[in-house]
């Protein structure tokens, strides 16, 4: 069925009329939105709802709403607007960003938020940011005319000082022509003499001609010889080349040859892990076998409560008796004249103190330490223990005194040892501390020497911290028994360098290279455990009193 003119011209109107109605809502303030987000202006320019608002030149909302308000009695311009839910994060302001109003030469106008960082934009921190007041184009051109109007009487003096300097510019432009005419024979004559300066220069130049050849000659010869120099030297450069080559390849080939050694120290860590573990297990065992004991004497010192509280009672008793100057230590203390007597005999006994006093202070620095040392090559399978006795009479001085006992390495076969020898070590050293320290309250150097395990020997150890020590030792080997013999060591020199940590109170973890001059050096690892004076003191009394 054919659609009339009538029927397509009517539809036409229609679809027009509803995008004229669509426009206007859309151009209308109800397109401009609520605006959630408010600033305040002293005053504004052109600023309509509908004007985009930029952030840093970025067009992110647009105004909604401007209107006055009055704030605590002053009169301002609120604007309210909004910002793009998709740019609402992006929009970040801080105490230092900027709020102003741009305006366009055309007409029109936008509200820029200027801000280099902060946080994203809301009601709460939007309201500190400060505020420029817009200069209008019409203001502008106002305050031209103005400030023309107030100056009108200057600017009219600069016009006329003006044309007074065109006029002396141009008598001073005759009268450096008139100058010019006046001394044209001395220019002339300058002219002249440049040009035979010119020649004189020249002159030279020929004149010594032959002496800037020779000097270009030599120039040239030197340039030969410092090139036959770096022929010359070609060899020595390259053989200097070929060593740094050779000592590369040696290095790798060094690190080759260790690699097995590494990987056997490695392999036999696990080994030494298991040890550590069946020692825990066995101190586990041996407290779970006395337990019986340790319930045994904790039920003693329960029963032994009740004692204390008669002894308590009886001390009670006795003090009220001295209280009363009953009996002899009542008496002692009551009386005046045993009080006196007893001064008389502190103050003669305390003059007697001082007399001996240089004698004993001395023996008051004295310390005793005991202790457990036990160690061993990983390589060789060979061990040491020592029970030895450290006496230090001064901090800086010390006296070391112990028995040791070793074992062979694990791949070589030694016979049974003599029932009718003693077969361990003695040691004996001596020694002296350096560099005190305050911030470790340690010496840092000790220095020793002496006996150790029977041979002639000497060590030295360094405290990096108050926790960490260095130690490097060297003495002579035991190579004058047959190899049969347990104590038999193979070379002329032991050297040994570890490093100790303290782990617990006087409890050392030991680790190191040993017999690094030999022919089987390899990991040592060990254990060290130390009892002060006091230690030991506190420890016989505890066994006392558990008695």
């Amino acid at each position: 069925m054919a659609i009339s003119t009538e029927l397509k011209v009517g539809a036409l109107f229609f679809v027009g009329l509803g995008l004229s109605v669509w426009f206007t809502f859309q151009t209308t303030k109800s397109g401009n939105g609520v605006g959630d987000l408010a600033v305040d202006f002293r005053r504004v320019a052109r600023l309509a709802p509908g004007d985009p608002v930029l952030y840093n030149g970025v067009r992110v909302g647009k105004v909604a709403s401007v209107a006055p308000v009055i704030e605590e009695g002053t009169p301002r311009v609120q604007v309210l607007f909004t910002v793009d839910p998709t740019a609402r994060d992006a929009v970040l302001v801080g105490k230092d960003s900027l709020v102003r109003i741009n305006q366009g030469l055309l007409g029109g106008a936008a509200m820029e938020i200027v801000s280099p960082g902060g946080e994203p934009i809301s009601n709460q921190n939007i309201a500190g940011i400060a505020t420029s007041d817009p200069a209008s184009f019409d203001e502008v051109m106002r305050s031209m005319q103005d400030i023309l109007d107030e100056n009108r009487e200057g600017v009219k003096g600069t016009i006329a000082s003006a044309r007074t300097a065109l006029d002396r510019f141009a008598g001073a432009s005759g009268e450096v022509r008139d100058a010019i005419a006046e001394n044209r024979p001395a220019l002339k004559q300058a002219i002249a003499n440049t040009e035979q300066l010119t020649g004189e220069l020249h002159a030279i130049a020929q004149e010594n001609r032959a002496t800037l050849k020779a000097a270009i000659a030599n120039s040239e010869r030197m340039t030969r010889e410092i090139a036959d120099l770096v022929a010359e030297n070609r060899a020595t450069v390259k053989a200097a080349l070929e060593r740094i080559e050779q000592a590369g390849t040696q290095i790798a080939a060094l690190v080759e040859e260790n690699r097995r050694n590494v990987q056997a120290t490695t392999e036999k860590l696990p080994v030494a892990v298991e040890n550590i573990a069946a020692a825990a297990g066995q101190i586990r065992d041996a407290v779970a076998e006395n337990r019986e004991d340790l319930r045994t004497a904790m039920l003693g010192v329960a029963a032994f409560a009740p004692k204390l509280d008669r002894i308590g009672d009886n001390l009670e008793k006795v003090t009220a008796q001295i209280a009363a100057g009953k009996g002899t230590i009542g008496k002692l203390v009551m009386e005046d004249t045993i009080h006196d007597q007893a001064s008389s005999v502190l103050t003669s006994a305390q003059e007697r103190l001082d007399e001996v006093k240089p004698f004993t202070q001395g023996v008051s620095q004295l310390k005793f330490f005991a202790g457990l040392e036990g160690g061993g090559s990983l390589e060789t399978g060979a061990g040491r223990g020592e029970a030895y006795l450290r006496i230090e009479p001064q901090p800086w001085k010390l006296y070391h005194i112990g028995l040791s006992y070793r074992t062979a390495p694990s791949d070589r076969k030694v016979e049974k040892d003599d029932p009718d020898k003693l077969g361990i070590d003695v040691n004996a050293q001596f020694g002296w501390r350096f560099l005190p320290d305050d911030d470790i309250q340690r010496y840092r150097l000790t220095v020793a020497g002496g006996l150790i395990d029977t041979k002639l020997g000497m060590w030295t150890e360094y405290a990096l911290s108050d926790r960490l020590d260095i130690r490097l030792m060297g003495r002579m080997k035991d190579s004058d028994r047959e190899p049969t013999d347990r104590r038999y060591e193979d070379g002329d020199i032991m050297l040994r360098a570890t490093m100790s940590c303290r782990v617990w109170d006087r409890w050392w973890l030991i680790a190191g290279g040993d017999d690094l001059v030999g022919d089987d050096p390899g990991f040592f690892a060990g254990l060290r455990a130390e009892l002060l004076d006091n230690d030991m003191r506190n420890g016989f009394t505890a066994a006392s009193v558990a008695q």
